[in-house]
């Protein structure tokens, strides 16, 4: 199935925007980042990643945790798996309730 969203009346993408803002202010580890700063990465995957992404060399669990170690990354820092789970299952709860 393609789905093609024109004029965003579909898909609102500031659900998206919104969570990972609240979800950085909730976490100790990046609630003194800059939120702003933190989301552009986010909604800037690296090329390397959506490829890899599209020819399947990575699943769906592995593409989010490096799109979240990207992001964590332009801040030197560089949580665990653990720690990325934790905080995008904090960010689908986020998401999700607001």
């Amino acid at each position: 199935m393609l789905l093609f969203d024109l004029d965003d009346t579909l898909l609102n993408s500031t659900w998206f925007e919104n969570g990972i803002i609240q979800t950085l202010g909730l976490h100790p580890l990046s609630v003194t980042l800059d939120k702003n700063k933190f989301l552009e990465h986010m909604l800037h995957v690296p090329q390397s990643l959506l490829d890899m992404f599209k020819e399947g060399e990575l699943t769906t669990r592995e593409f989010t945790r490096a799109r979240w170690r990207s992001a964590f990354s332009h801040f030197d820092l560089s949580p665990k798996t653990e720690l990325i789970d934790e905080i995008d299952l904090s960010f689908i709860h986020t998401s999700i309730l607001h």
